[in-house]
């Protein structure tokens, strides 16, 4: 790339997709082999398919307002929790009064 010469650059992308066939190959014989051994040991596949999960993700600070109107920065976890239990109980009512039904 410093270069700019075509040759190199060509060059460079032939060995970097023979890297990359050569990764594919490695990943497919390495899953036949799970695949093979997850009906003996289903620990096994299991053990593949959480490696290839993407990790969780940790809920962001959350600013909340305290009873005098002024914002708060929640960084814990337990406030976390508990400052979006009260915001989702407040928006969804439990609704208990009964309907009448109004026949025509």
């Amino acid at each position: 790339m410093r270069t700019r010469d075509p040759t190199v650059f060509k060059q460079y992308k032939s060995a970097q997709n023979a890297v990359c066939r050569d990764i594919k190959k490695v990943v497919k014989k390495h899953q036949l082999q799970i695949a093979k051994q997850s009906k003996k040991n289903p620990k096994i596949f299991w053990k593949y398919i959480n490696s290839r999960r993407n990790g969780r993700s940790d809920i962001g600070d959350l600013i909340s307002y305290d009873t005098h109107g002024n914002e708060v920065l929640i960084t814990s976890n337990e406030d976390k929790a508990n400052a979006l239990g009260q915001f989702f109980s407040s928006v969804f009512t439990n609704e208990t009064q009964t309907r009448t039904i109004h026949r025509i």
